[in-house]
């Protein structure tokens, strides 16, 4: 059988440049792809509803916007209109790792659910669990971190429905 001689030596070069393009070009497209799969959203005021109790999102202040991942595995945001209502939510779903915003309840600042600090108050919130949040942890605020405010939700701090 006769030997295949290649006369021009770049050829070799030209493929694996070609390929290392096509595979470069094949993880960015993967990348974006699951980047824009996992977009987060923010509530839409008076249009988004509760996740929980069906009632619309009004007030960034009080409200709560996770990612979840839907039957399929798709990942969506859903909402709260309560921090309470999030927190029966978590409960029913203990096994979930939380990813979301909460916003601060004077300066409507976008905080990290698991960087904010939970404060159990008598402002009467969308369901009246009285429960808001603060970036900081303030002297007078007595916040706690999400997964203590959880537990001590869990422990009978429920939605009261009474001012």
């Amino acid at each position: 059988m006769g030997k295949v001689v290649l006369k021009n030596k770049k050829v070799p070069y030209i493929l694996a440049g070609a390929g290392f393009l096509f595979l470069l070009i094949y993880i960015l497209w993967i990348y974006v792809w699951a980047w824009k799969g996992a977009q987060f959203k923010l509530p839409r005021l008076g249009m988004d509803s509760c996740m929980q109790c069906g009632m619309i999102v009004n007030d960034l202040r009080f409200s709560v916007a996770v990612q979840s991942a839907d039957r399929y595995g798709n990942i969506q945001t859903i909402f709260f209109d309560d921090i309470g209502c999030f927190f029966n939510h978590a409960v029913k779903h203990s096994s979930s790792e939380w990813k979301g915003m909460v916003w601060d309840f004077e300066t409507k600042e976008q905080v990290d659910i698991l960087k904010a600090f939970y404060v159990r108050t008598q402002i009467q919130t969308p369901m009246g669990s009285g429960w808001i949040v603060r970036k900081n942890q303030t002297s007078d605020s007595h916040g706690v971190s999400f997964q203590n405010a959880l537990t001590l939700f869990q422990q009978g701090m429920t939605i009261h429905l009474s001012p």
